[in-house]
């Protein structure tokens, strides 16, 4: 057969007849059905004893471990922020002052996280446990959290670090929470004369645009330099900003 096939100027590799057989007549090795039935009934039975592992790890709740170190792998410390306006929606922020902590004393700090604003104080005061777990529990947030609660906990998280120098020093609970209200309150005074004062100027017969928005620019600017969240402009004075950016 190859010497017909060089006859003819082929150069022959391999000779194979219709039926599979080698050119010497040899027929072609072929696995028997038994070793392929009885290896396809192996892997069936490795793979359905795999999936009967995991469903009794699942059912006997010895699963539960892996699936709590995944998501606390997945959860980061919230690190310290200082007290500060926070940026976004307000209404995302009254939301996660409720739903973000889990203890009563976290939950009494947010209502101070961001200067000059108002607050209102919880009808119960966190217990001394309560205290103690919140101090001793650092704050976590998701990927998966919006970027107001984050900030909201990062924020608390400096506080809960201001309350344990103050406790360290010998001060109590109330005593720290008299000063977070004290300071409050001082905040907010800030914010409400620098309001008075600029509707006061649009007040009147005689209203002085330019003098209200001048004093509206500076008021801003000394809030936030206190971390105090500004003053919207009012609405007398956006047809004269429009005409400031205009010229400008």
């Amino acid at each position: 057969m190859f010497e017909a096939l060089r006859g003819q100027g082929i150069r022959p590799i391999k000779v194979v007849a219709e039926d599979g057989t080698k050119a010497n007549g040899v027929p072609p090795r072929r696995v028997p059905w038994g070793w392929v039935t009885v290896c396809a009934v192996l892997a069936l039975a490795s793979t359905v004893g795999i999936s009967v592992a995991i469903l009794a790890e699942r059912s006997d709740g010895s699963g539960d471990g892996i699936a709590a170190s995944r998501q606390e792998a997945a959860l980061s410390l919230a690190t310290p922020l200082a007290r500060q306006t926070i940026p976004g929606d307000r209404m995302r922020i009254i939301a996660a002052e409720k739903i973000a902590f889990l203890t009563a004393t976290e939950a009494v700090l947010a209502q101070f996280a961001e200067p000059g604003r108002e607050f209102v104080m919880p009808e119960t005061q966190p217990d001394e446990a309560d205290l103690k777990n919140a101090l001793a529990t650092p704050l976590k947030f998701g990927s998966d959290e919006l970027s107001e609660q984050i900030d909201l906990k990062r924020i608390v998280t400096g506080m809960k670090g201001e309350l344990r120098g103050y406790l360290a020093a010998g001060g109590t609970w109330d005593g720290y929470l008299g000063e977070l209200v004290n300071r409050q309150k001082l905040e907010i005074s800030y914010r409400d004369n620098a309001h008075r004062k600029i509707h006061d100027t649009l007040d009147g017969d005689h209203p002085d645009n330019a003098k209200a928005y001048d004093l509206w620019l500076k008021a801003n600017a000394q809030l936030q330099s206190m971390g105090i969240y500004p003053i919207p402009l009012p609405d007398a004075l956006r047809e004269y900003q429009m005409s400031v950016d205009w010229e400008n």
